[in-house]
């Protein structure tokens, strides 16, 4: 089973994710339905799909992505990243 990253780790990727300009914003948040922390990212409205730049950033942040669903629609759609 992947291990999942620390905090401090996924906040430190969530904040150089928040850095691309596709992004509108990311942060960490304690996901009930994951169980631990993760990272929710918005982006902007253009985007229909996770942008390959947030995957590269992750990597980049030694974060892969084990899990990547949906939230909300159109403009307010949020990505979360189950990171390890």
């Amino acid at each position: 089973m992947a291990e999942h990253r620390s905090k401090p780790k996924l906040e430190s990727a969530a904040e150089a994710v928040g850095d691309l300009p596709v992004v509108a914003h990311a942060e960490v948040v304690d996901s009930a339905a994951y169980g631990h922390a993760i990272i929710e990212v918005t982006c902007h409205p253009h985007c229909g799909r996770v942008p390959p730049a947030v995957l590269r950033r992750l990597a980049t942040n030694d974060c892969g992505a084990l899990d990547i669903s949906t939230q909300g629609a159109g403009a307010t759609q949020s990505y979360l990243v189950d990171a390890y």
